[in-house]
This record gives C-alpha cells, sequence and structure tokens, in this order.
C-alpha cells in the first residue's frame, strides 16, 4: 500500500515549513521545486523527498535524473 504522506500538499509545506506559498509556488513554476499538476492550473503535489531536498538546496531525485538525461 502506498504511503499517504508521500505527496504533499501546498498547505502541508507550508505548514511544515513556515514559507510563503508565494515563495513555493515561484519555485515550483520554474522547477526548482520539482512537483506534479495532474491538469493545468491544479493543484500542485510534491513528494516529500524532493521537498526535504530542496528545503537543503540539494536536487531531488528527479532533478538528478532530468540532468543526467540532458548531458547524454
Amino acid at each position: 500500500m502506498p504511503d499517504p504522506r508521500r505527496f504533499m500538499k501546498m498547505e502541508e509545506m507550508v505548514e511544515e515549513s513556515g514559507i510563503s506559498r508565494f515563495t513555493l509556488m515561484p519555485a515550483l513554476q520554474e522547477g526548482r521545486l520539482h512537483g506534479i499538476q495532474h491538469v493545468p492550473r491544479g493543484k500542485w503535489r510534491v513528494e516529500r523527498t524532493c521537498f526535504e531536498a530542496w528545503l537543503t538546496g540539494e536536487e531531488c531525485s528527479h532533478q538528478k535524473a532530468k540532468k543526467e538525461a540532458k548531458a547524454a
């Protein structure tokens, strides 16, 4: 069974980190924070591991894979 806490909603990221949605939204839109939208202008979902990596200034596994694919 999948972990229900694997993905975070915007409200959860704001609550857990104290970072404003006005900071998180541009990071998502610019790809600095990896997230998923199922429909255009839909709600963002972010994997907890990606959010934690972003908080520490690291790249998440998705960003690393994308960078490696471009380099190949």
